[in-house]
């Protein structure tokens, strides 16, 4: 879980920007005290493939045929929809919810957040966030080079060449809505459908 993520920070991991939530998160689902196994409250529906270290919480229900690829954690009552895939290493945090057709790869979801439809690939989403169909976070550039985010008006090198966007709490998005790579987004946003972003949003804004 995010708790036990970020409690990391006191390792010889670094945690100076986002995306070095990635390494952590890495190094923990890995990691040989990492404990897998399903809640016998979890409920899977047919032709649910599951493949890897995978940790399934209590009161956890997965629809069917979807795949799921380890190392992850799904964690109390989340609700997986039908047709979903699961690439890991993945944390979905308790509460989290997704429609069917969604697939989310080597991303960090906080509690309670939504999603109807789409791709989220190598991103960090927030806590209490809601997310229309559609929604696809972009996370390669089309040269395939280092991925470049901008902090605090300058451009750093993350030294990634897979990075999506990080998504502050509390941030909404229309539908079909798109984030191209390396793009922080604060909290309490909210994006109107349609809209693809490719500069920063701060906090608190509403991008139409």
């Amino acid at each position: 879980p995010v708790e036990m993520v970020l409690s990391a920070r006191k390792s010889t991991l670094s945690l100076k920007y986002p995306w070095h939530l990635f390494p952590i998160l890495d190094s923990r689902l890995n990691a040989a005290t990492f404990k897998t196994g399903r809640s016998r409250s979890a409920k899977l529906g047919k032709n649910v493939v599951i493949s890897g270290r995978v940790f399934i919480g209590e009161g956890v229900r997965i629809g069917a045929n979807t795949v799921i690829q380890g190392p992850g954690y799904i964690g109390r009552d989340c609700e997986i929809g039908v047709s979903n895939v699961l690439r890991g290493p993945f944390d979905l945090e308790e509460g989290s919810k997704t429609g069917a057709f969604m697939e989310i790869k080597h991303s960090l979801v906080g509690e309670g957040t939504h999603f109807h439809s789409g791709y989220v690939g190598d991103s960090l989403i927030g806590s209490n966030c809601r997310f229309g169909a559609g929604l696809v976070t972009a996370n390669r550039r089309l040269d395939r080079k280092n991925i470049f985010s901008e902090v605090k008006g300058k451009e750093v090198d993350t030294n990634l060449t897979y990075f999506g966007a990080a998504v502050g709490n509390h941030s909404k998005f229309g539908i079909q809505a798109g984030v191209m790579p390396g793009v922080l987004v604060g909290k309490n946003c909210t994006i109107w459908p349609g809209k693809i972003l490719f500069e920063n949003i701060p906090d608190n804004a509403l991008w139409k």
